[in-house]
């Protein structure tokens, strides 16, 4: 009997940016320590995005900053507010990361269409994508190779998971989170087994 989770003639890769909006800070400010200490970052007291070393301290989305910031600062945390403008009013200011999403998005294109087309893209979020392609013989040299071009493109971190369908793709790619190849891909029933295994409930 044929594996219902085998990567066949088409599959879906699931991109994300990781802290995205932190990343995006990381450009005007490269100082700023998210290799090194955790940082948070928010908007109308509301936690909006965390680096791993955040999260790993406790630190989630839409949490209120002070609680993030009891529990970062304590270990040499930041906790920064998201780019605002003075008029009319103090309100967040999404241009700088609209531009960075529309760079990701450019760049995916054009790293798609080098290797030969065929590819749909469906935008997941600001930071986040979705392809549907041909399965490539190798997806995990494939998925690397994409994950290098859009890298070096915009400098922005990003996650490859790829698998059978949108919702394995994106579990792939949490799970590939943190890891040296970034890069995950899930074929057959058993890796299915092995990754939801894996995956929290949440």
């Amino acid at each position: 009997m044929a594996d219902a989770f085998a990567l066949s003639h088409r599959c879906v890769l699931h991109l994300d940016l990781d802290s995205f909006f932190l990343s995006v800070h990381k450009r005007r400010d490269p100082t700023l320590p998210l290799d090194s200490k955790p940082v948070v970052l928010y908007q109308f007291q509301d936690v909006i995005c965390a680096n791993r070393t955040a999260k790993a301290l406790g630190v989630r989305k839409h949490m209120r900053p002070r609680e993030a910031r009891a529990l970062v600062e304590p270990h040499g945390g930041l906790v920064k507010h998201a780019f605002c403008r003075d008029w009319p009013g103090p309100r967040v200011r999404y241009g700088p990361y609209n531009a960075a999403s529309r760079e990701f998005f450019d760049a995916l294109a054009d790293a798609l269409t080098a290797t030969g087309g065929g590819a749909a893209i469906e935008r997941g979020s600001i930071d986040e994508a979705y392809v549907e392609l041909a399965r490539p013989r190798d997806p995990a040299a494939f998925c690397g190779r994409l994950r290098s071009a859009v890298e070096g493109a915009t400098g922005l971190r990003v996650t490859v998971g790829c698998g059978p369908n949108k919702l394995l793709a994106k579990l792939a790619s949490s799970a590939a989170k943190g890891t040296d190849a970034a890069v995950r891909v899930v074929d057959g029933g058993a890796a299915v087994e092995r990754l939801l295994a894996a995956s929290p409930a949440s």
